[in-house]
């Protein structure tokens, strides 16, 4: 019983812990035996102590981002109840319906990078067929594409079945695709390709935009960020969900400048 003591008193100490008290276990004291358990323990702490600031960072910096387009819809609210004619109600709600989208997407955006936990592995495990799934995200961009008079295609598809995800690999391509195109001037083109390389799977979306400076290519991944100087909006998240949802499948993102343009590769190794 006397040998057990220290085990109780490390047992006091933590059920006396304040839920936010993340230091680690002293294992003076403690017998031998004990001590890997007490070790593992201090290991999982510093984890969920990582993890409970990177929440926090997040959660601040999501507060701080939400409030721009949020107070750009208080404006164009009070721009619409001041229109004077027909035609400024017209346009004063035309931008105030633009706000809300953008408002939405950047939300949808929050929720989708809140659900990708670094380090998880993907919540649905299922056999993907990318080439498919490639070719189901083109499509549904199409219009899209249309509309910017982009022309938005997949160039080849060969035949790669994964394991995965598949809503999380579906809307990391999307990201992929819609972050193209957004960049891509009108009248310009966005290609994906997907392939079979070394036994593993390539996904390569490319476009012929102003590409990304060399400084700034490793920075874009960063949540929010968005490259100086840049005219188009966007939330700064896209690339961030994207390496998120890669990572999890234990897939490689890589960008490289083509002059013109910009090429994105997701490299799964040794998936098939």
């Amino acid at each position: 019983t006397q040998g057990l003591s220290p085990v109780r008193r490390v047992a006091r100490e933590v059920e006396a812990r304040d839920a936010a008290a993340l230091a680690p276990i002293s294992d003076a004291d403690l017998p031998e035996e004990i001590t890997p358990l007490t070790h593992a323990l201090n290991k999982l702490l510093k984890r969920l102590g990582h993890a409970l600031g990177a929440q926090r960072a997040f959660i601040a910096d999501a507060a701080h981002e939400l409030r721009t387009p949020l107070t750009a819809l208080k404006l164009q609210i009070q721009l619409a109840k001041r229109a004077g004619s027909e035609e400024e109600r017209k346009m004063a709600f035309a931008e105030l319906e633009q706000g809300f989208d953008r408002a939405m997407h950047m939300v949808q955006q929050l929720l989708t990078l809140a659900r990708q936990e670094p380090g998880a592995s993907p919540q649905k495990r299922e056999n993907v067929d990318l080439a498919a799934l490639a070719q189901q995200v083109a499509g549904t961009l199409a219009s899209v594409a249309h509309d910017k008079r982009i022309d938005l295609g997949v160039s080849r598809a060969d035949p790669v079945t994964l394991e995965g995800d598949p809503d999380a690999l579906r809307v990391m391509l999307e990201n992929v695709v819609e972050n193209a195109m957004r960049y891509t001037p009108e009248g310009g083109a966005v290609d994906v390709a997907v392939k079979t390389v070394n036994g593993g799977a390539l996904v390569q979306v490319a476009d012929n935009g102003p590409g990304i400076p060399a400084g700034e290519l490793e920075r874009v991944f960063d949540r929010f960020y968005r490259v100086p100087g840049t005219a188009v909006q966007g939330s700064g998240l896209g690339l961030s969900i994207v390496r998120e949802i890669a990572d999890a499948h234990g897939a490689e993102v890589k960008l490289a400048n083509t002059a013109p343009g910009l090429k994105v590769e997701i490299i799964f190794p040794g998936k098939l």
